[in-house]
């Protein structure tokens, strides 16, 4: 796991790099807070619920909205876990939310956010922000259903990949790592279309091999690997239906802020949450150099609620 350097006062300390849930007080946020404050526990790292107000310095900044949510994660969390919550922490900030967001990712283990669903309906209102910091953000992205959408609670966590799929290493290697956090199984969905497999020999060997080297990191996943024939749309709608989760790759190259390939149609077309892995996940491992160019960014315009 990647870890934060903190220096000052002649000390040391190192901490997981924080998960980060972006809340604007719908019930979808609420859950996206709640998720993310499931991986956090996981992975022993802090939670940082974030709120974006307008770019406006006299704007009015709203704490109900991150009292809220850090309420409803302790709530759920004693209602339904053994072990401690994971440390909370608060911050508004000001600006345009996906800016502020995409900023954070990096030196984030994960950014958290909301989505309204799936269907025709959903991808009206989906929004600027999930899209965005999903197609740009420097570490993983998790899109969390409403209760509404009929995602699964449990269920496997499906990793899609496809023959021109330069990200799949990365995909793989964050759907075992979620399913050992969530104690579930694997399923590597391929895409092959007619058209395509006799240019791409050898990818169902490829992804097996890619599948089986980081299997051994993570010996209590159960994983399966299927061979779909058909349109990406197809598989994605199809096996996202019992999935608790689907994971999809997005190529570092790819022109911001628009998706493309599998992570758009994930994105846009499966019923459960979707997290979009950028190809290569790199983050600072020293926090004074981004922090300082955070903090000239953003000293006159955001409080911090702890």
């Amino acid at each position: 796991m990647s870890q934060i350097t903190i220096e000052g006062d002649d000390r040391r300390l190192t901490a997981p790099p924080p998960v980060v849930a972006g809340v604007d007080g719908s019930p979808t946020a609420i859950r996206a807070a709640q998720w993310a404050a499931i991986v956090a526990a996981a992975r022993q790292a802090p939670l940082l619920l974030v709120h974006v107000v307008g770019r406006h310095r006299f704007a009015p900044t709203n704490t109900e909205v991150l009292d809220n949510a850090r309420q409803a994660v302790v709530h759920r969390w004693a209602q339904t876990a053994q072990t401690p919550a994971p440390a909370i922490t608060t911050l508004t900030l000001r600006g345009d939310p996906a800016t502020r967001l995409i900023g954070l990712s990096a030196t984030a283990s994960e950014v958290v956010l909301g989505s309204v669903g799936a269907g025709s309906l959903a991808r009206a209102k989906l929004g600027s922000v999930a899209t965005t910091v999903a197609a740009s953000s420097h570490s993983p992205v998790a899109v969390i259903r409403p209760l509404h959408s009929g995602a699964a609670a449990v269920g496997p966590i499906v990793v899609i990949t496809e023959p021109t799929d330069k990200g799949a290493s990365q995909a793989l290697s964050a759907g075992l790592r979620t399913a050992a956090e969530r104690r579930g199984d694997v399923v590597v969905v391929n895409i092959t279309r007619p058209s395509t497999r006799a240019s791409t020999p050898g990818t169902d060997d490829e992804i097996g091999v890619l599948l089986a080297e980081r299997r051994n990191r993570f010996p209590s996943v159960k994983t399966r690997l299927v061979t779909y024939f058909g349109h990406p749309r197809t598989a994605v709608e199809k096996f996202s239906a019992t999935a608790q989760l689907v994971v999809v790759s997005r190529g570092r190259r790819q022109l911001w802020p628009h998706l493309h390939g599998a992570a758009h149609t994930a994105l846009y077309h499966a019923r459960s949450a979707v997290v979009v892995v950028p190809e290569q996940v790199g983050m600072p491992t020293v926090i004074g150099r981004s922090h300082r160019h955070h903090r000239l960014e953003i000293a006159d315009d955001a409080t911090a609620n702890r």
